[in-house]
């Protein structure tokens, strides 16, 4: 029985492991932002989170990071358009600083130029975040004398924000209620190894055993959030923890020549320290060697005692910032030196060679397996970097230009076709939808479409059916029942049979089952399949923006930024 409780403690900290290798692979793969970007990101962030528009900051730095002109004023402008901040660039004199409305974004002649949020200005003083060192206080006099005179200033506005934002904000809690859970089950479960034993683990052993077990949890998990810190400096959470003021800033020692040992990063090598030891006593559990294994852990953990010296020296005297998170794992350390020293002085500390090999085997193994997937992972860094030049070359004012600006029209519609309509029938903008009930694609964007008429009044969805005229196929029945309907109802349908169409058509079907059939549902299908073939399209969905057609890149979630770019340029060819 015993042995089938720690096999299964064995398990649990197996798939920790995994859990930690997943959770780093998602961090990788986040959008990596130079040191620029990060500023002006987390400068508009600030401002917005003051104003207390609702979004997320995730969705912040996705709409910065994919604008073309990013991280120049163009593209916060543009942002803040998107989440309907109202907001004004204006370059004043220093004099005006006191009369200012704040918050406000400021350019600075600091750290070869950074864009900067001011929170407040009053009894001579200005209150300001600086993106790297935290909330600053200084005399307006200094402060002027740093400020270029550039200036973004907005205000508060009650239908600002994003409006996903109950959605987005939902996963982001679901997010940390696991990173919770996960964590409450990884104290049950070591409870549980504390209560539960192998008999042949004896009791002067089972304390220092058990202690080293909880610091190594501990280690592991500051080690961690080093390493993510690391490739990710940009998280709220972990800028919160590793860089708050000018004094704590984890970044600075992170990158510097003395954050690494034979080009490995310390962070790296603390993660595998404390991943290799705690796989050796987890899986020592399961033999009657822990004593053997206790010594030669307590030996492990003396030779990386002088690297605290070190480190401290450096953070003090040379760099003179702290890196919070660093000192924790020394602190780790150290307590794990205390435990081994109570450990040693009451008895002589046995070195079996015997044992040996469990270290020899384990260590190395760690070792290759974090080089492994570091190097697959870093790899994937590279997809993001894709996905931002495709984004930023779909949103190009020139690009769009040229798209827009072909002869290539789509036909105009038949005398007496009844097409679907949705949205402000005297919007500016038309988008045409070519689609068909039994396509799961176009079923995706059919929700698009409503998520776009609910946010944007300038745009107007025009519906074009694709199905065979062959009486017994079943998207051809469909679409002429809908034919069959006012145009203004058509698409409200259309959206009620992708919400049930897993169901079968006959739930669907009672739905509407008071509109009459007649022949000229047939007459509206024909001339759908003539339009389509004169258009020369050959599958869908297929989009088309005021009668131009729009490449596969483009989804419907692109159009509302297609329609600003259009609106300020007038001299693109409207539909």
């Amino acid at each position: 029985m015993d042995e089938f409780i720690f096999g299964t403690v064995a398990h649990f900290f197996i798939l920790k492991l995994m859990t930690n290798v997943i959770a780093i692979h998602h961090c990788l793969t986040v959008m990596k932002l130079n040191a620029t970007e990060e500023n002006v990101y987390r400068a508009v962030d600030a401002l917005l989170q003051m104003n207390k528009v609702r979004v997320t900051s995730a969705t912040v730095r996705e709409k910065l990071w994919h604008h073309p002109d990013f991280p120049g004023l163009t593209a916060v402008s543009d942002v803040l358009d998107e989440l309907n901040v109202p907001h004004m660039t204006a370059k004043l004199s220093t004099d005006m600083l006191s009369t200012m409305p704040v918050p406000a974004l400021l350019m600075l002649n600091v750290d070869g130029g950074i864009m900067a949020t001011v929170r407040s200005v009053s009894e001579g003083q200005v209150e300001w975040l600086h993106t790297g060192e935290g909330i600053r206080r200084e005399p307006v006099e200094d402060f002027g004398k740093k400020w270029t005179g550039v200036v973004l200033m907005s205000e508060y506005c009650e239908g600002a924000g994003d409006p996903e934002f109950d959605k987005k904000k939902r996963l982001e809690r679901q997010d940390q209620f696991r990173m919770v859970a996960f964590a409450m089950a990884a104290a049950v479960s070591l409870c549980g190894t504390l209560f539960y034993s192998p008999g042949h683990l004896a009791v002067e052993v089972k304390a220092p055993f058990f202690e080293l077990l909880v610091l190594k949890c501990l280690g592991l998990v500051m080690s961690l959030i080093l390493v993510w810190y690391n490739l990710d400096s940009s998280h709220s959470f972990l800028r919160r923890i590793c860089q708050n003021s000018q004094h704590f800033n984890c970044r600075s020692l992170l990158e510097s020549a003395a954050g690494r040992f034979l080009g490995v990063n310390w962070s790296e090598i603390g993660l595998i320290y404390f991943l290799a030891t705690l796989s050796v006593m987890v899986f020592s559990l399961l033999s009657k060697n822990v004593p053997e294994l206790l010594a030669w852990l307590i030996l492990v953990n003396m030779i990386t005692i002088p690297y605290t010296f070190y480190s401290i020296y450096y953070q003090a005297f040379v760099a003179r910032r702290w890196c919070l998170l660093c000192l924790a794992v020394q602190l780790v350390l150290w307590a794990e030196f205390w435990v081994g020293y109570h450990y040693t002085s009451e008895r002589s500390l046995l070195l079996v060679s015997n044992v040996l090999p469990v270290f020899l085997i384990v260590v190395p193994i760690l070792m290759l397996f974090w080089w492994m997937i570091k190097k697959g992972l870093i790899a994937s860094l590279r997809l993001p970097a894709i996905e931002k030049t495709i984004e930023q070359l779909k949103f190009d004012t020139n690009y769009v230009q040229a798209l827009f600006g072909k002869d290539k029209y789509i036909p105009a519609f038949f005398e007496q076709m009844k097409v679907g309509k949705l949205g402000n029938p005297h919007a500016n903008n038309v988008l045409t939808v070519v689609t068909n009930p039994l396509c799961e694609v176009c079923a995706q964007v059919q929700a698009q479409i409503r998520e776009l008429i609910a946010v944007t009044t300038d745009v107007r969805v025009q519906f074009v059916f694709s199905a065979s005229p062959a009486p017994d196929d079943e998207s051809g029945m469909i679409v002429k029942k809908l034919l069959n309907l006012p145009e203004a109802e058509i698409p409200g349908l259309l959206e009620k049979w992708f919400l049930l169409r897993f169901l079968g058509k006959s739930r669907w079907l009672k739905s509407i089952n008071t509109i009459p059939s007649d022949h000229s549902a047939d007459h509206q299908l024909a001339l759908h399949l003539g339009w389509i073939e004169l258009a020369g399209i050959s599958a869908t969905p297929a989009l088309f923006l005021n009668g131009h057609e729009l490449p596969r890149l483009y989804s419907v979630r692109d159009v509302e930024k297609l329609c600003r770019i259009i609106q300020v340029n007038p001299d693109l060819v409207r539909y």
